[in-house]
C-alpha cells in the first residue's frame, strides 16, 4: 500500500480541531455533576486534555530527538535539538506524574497570601524556568529560521505563559484574578481560568509540533506512515 505522507498544514487543522473541541467540552460538561465530566474538564489530571497534552509533548520530544539526529549525521549542530527533546520529554511526564504540582505545594506551603491563604509555589518555578526557556529560545533559533523557527518559540513562549503565568490569575487575592472574575464565586473564577489555562498550554504544544514538521519539511526529511493491508488473501 502507498505510504500516507503527512501534510504540515493538515496537521495542524487536527490538532486546532481537537483543542477547540476538548476547550468546548470542557466548558460545556466540565462542571456537570457526573461519572463522565471529569473526563473533559481540563483540570483533572485523568482527563483527557492532560493525556492529550501529555502525548503531544511526547510526540513533539520524538519530532525533536528525529531532527537531532538528522543534524548530527549532517555535523550541524544538533546539541539544542536535543535539549528541546529532554524538556519536551521531561513535560510529558510532568503532565501525568504531576512533578511541578508536588514541587509547587511544597514551596508554597511557606508562602501565604495577603488573606492567609496559603499560595502555590507555581509562579516560582516559571521564574526559575525562565532563564533556561530564553537559553532555549536563544538556541533555537540559532539552529532553525523563518516560519519554523517562528512557530516553536511562540509554542514554548505560550506554553510558559499559560503554565506559569496564568497560575497567579488563579488566586482571589491576585489582582489579576479580581478583575478577570469580578461578580463570580471562587469556583467559576477557577473553571474559567483553569479552561483558558489549559487550552493555551495545549496550543503552545500544538504549534511546536507544527513548527518542528515544518523545519523537518525543510530539512528534506519525510514523515511517512505505511498503512498495512489487513484484507485476507484471495
Amino acid at each position: 500500500m502507498k505510504p500516507l505522507r503527512l501534510d504540515v498544514r493538515r496537521v495542524g487543522w487536527v490538532l486546532a480541531i481537537i483543542i477547540m473541541a476538548l476547550t468546548a467540552a470542557h466548558f460545556g460538561l466540565g462542571r456537570l455533576e457526573t461519572a463522565g465530566s471529569r473526563l473533559v474538564d481540563l483540570d483533572a489530571e485523568g482527563g483527557f486534555g492532560t493525556w492529550f497534552t501529555s502525548a503531544a509533548s511526547l510526540g513533539a520530544a520524538g519530532l525533536a530527538l528525529w531532527l537531532a539526529v538528522a543534524a548530527y549525521r549532517q555535523k550541524t549542530s544538533w546539541v539544542w535539538w536535543g535539549l528541546l527533546a529532554l524538556a519536551l520529554l521531561a513535560l510529558s511526564i510532568d503532565e501525568v506524574a504531576q512533578v511541578h504540582e508536588g514541587v509547587s505545594s511544597m514551596i508554597g506551603g511557606e508562602m501565604r497570601g495577603d488573606d492567609g491563604s496559603v499560595m502555590a509555589g507555581t509562579p516560582i518555578i516559571g521564574l526559575l524556568v525562565l532563564p533556561f526557556l530564553v537559553l532555549g529560545v536563544w538556541g533555537i533559533s540559532r539552529v532553525a529560521d523563518g516560519r519554523a523557527a517562528m512557530l516553536i518559540v511562540a509554542g514554548l513562549a505560550i506554553f510558559w505563559l499559560a503554565a506559569f503565568g496564568m497560575e497567579e490569575l488563579e488566586y482571589r487575592n491576585h489582582i489579576g484574578t479580581l478583575l478577570l472574575t469580578r461578580g463570580m464565586s471562587v469556583e467559576t473564577g477557577d473553571f474559567l481560568l483553569v479552561g483558558i489555562q489549559e487550552s493555551l498550554e495545549m496550543t503552545g504544544v500544538g504549534l511546536v509540533i507544527v513548527g518542528l514538521l515544518r523545519r523537518l519539511q525543510d530539512e528534506g526529511e519525510v514523515l511517512e506512515l505505511e498503512v498495512a493491508d489487513l484484507r485476507a488473501p484471495d
